[in-house]
């Protein structure tokens, strides 16, 4: 469009030129044609000037109309990628899981975890740390962490305890999950594993 607005710019003193020349070859009168020349390129150029003002102003607005809807998508990708996906609960609080320890575990401070709230309390023994993530009024993700020294047997019951409680809230679909992690806790604190892991549909 510029290019047009241009190439009509320089027409113009042709298009006086040839006004003029057709005006005193008809003997209207010098006055006359260099009048109408000069009004007859001002006119072009007004015209030639209003359709490129006319068409620049609403590319400019279509531009502006493209740049805002791009930036409110990104703006949406970045509000999708900062707020929380909620997750399935496993239908138990952290309160009756701290319930149900019967007061030994005393909660700490902690920081959120992927935009989710997280809650740590630890055993008054000093071996045992509960983590509960998500609502506080039904989590959706639960871990104990024992440790089990092989010089503190007291400790070690203490913590087989914990364990049990622990996955009868959690879990308590699961009939075999007492003996399972009891036998878990006695193969470790024997030396005969470092760890025992399990895995059940559902959970």
């Amino acid at each position: 469009m510029e290019f047009l607005f241009a190439l009509v710019f320089f027409a113009t003193p042709f298009i006086v030129w040839w006004g003029f020349r057709y005006m005193r070859r008809h003997n209207t009168g010098r006055g006359t044609s260099l009048a109408g020349g000069l009004g007859l390129g001002f006119v072009t150029l007004v015209v030639a000037g209003a359709l490129f003002l006319d068409v620049s102003t609403e590319d400019r607005a279509n531009v502006l109309e493209e740049d805002v809807a791009a930036a409110g998508s990104s703006a949406d990708v970045a509000a999708s990628q900062v707020l929380p996906t909620p997750s399935r609960g496993l239908g138990v609080s952290h309160r009756a899981i701290l319930d149900a320890m019967a007061g030994d575990f005393v909660s700490e401070n902690s920081t959120p975890v992927d935009g989710q709230p997280r809650r740590l309390a630890q055993a008054k023994n000093g071996l045992a740390l509960l983590e509960t993530i998500g609502d506080a009024r039904d989590v959706h993700s639960a871990t104990l962490i024992l440790f089990v020294p092989n010089d503190s047997p007291r400790a070690v019951l203490e913590n087989t305890t914990y364990g049990v409680i622990f996955t009868k809230t959690t879990l308590p679909d699961w009939p075999d999950a007492s003996n399972w992690f009891s036998e878990s806790i006695l193969k470790i604190s024997e030396g005969d594993v470092d760890e025992q892991e399990v895995s059940r549909e559902g959970v």
